[in-house]
């Protein structure tokens, strides 16, 4: 009997902790947390008011306007939540954005970011569930 009980408890916390609202959240948490004060380095050219690539980073229009959001420079999404590699924004902050048919130079301008802050990004952008939107 326990180990039903506690089975029952345990399928009900992992379905709990996999729904959509809560993985929602959790990136969010993430983004703000740990990726937010990385890109404000990059809100004096993307910013709310005339965002440099039509992108702003500003505190509040990020993350939303990056997952599945399709980049203008290239046929994916800036970010595709789970999936780096098919993520332009990593692609962008690697300098490998002309393999997947983007342009323009790598990101930030004026030097990269340290491995320290592209694992976080990776890590957020791999960590983030955000379902794909219905078509």
């Amino acid at each position: 009997m326990r180990t039903s009980v506690f089975t029952g408890l345990a399928d009900a916390a992992l379905a709990l902790l996999a729904s959509p609202a809560l993985a929602d959240q959790a990136c969010l948490d993430a983004w703000t947390r740990d990726i937010q004060p990385i890109v404000n380095r990059c809100v004096g050219c993307h910013q709310n008011a005339a965002p440099a690539g039509k992108l702003s980073l500003q505190k509040g229009a990020a993350p939303a306007n990056l997952l599945w959001v399709k980049a203008d420079e290239a046929d994916m999404p800036y970010v595709t939540p789970g999936d780096p590699s098919r993520s332009y924004l990593w692609h962008k902050l690697n300098g490998t954005q002309a393999e997947v048919g983007g342009s323009g130079a790598q990101m930030p301008l004026g030097g990269k970011l340290d491995a320290k802050a592209l694992g976080a990004i990776e890590a957020w952008i791999t960590g983030c569930t955000e379902p794909a939107p219905a078509s």
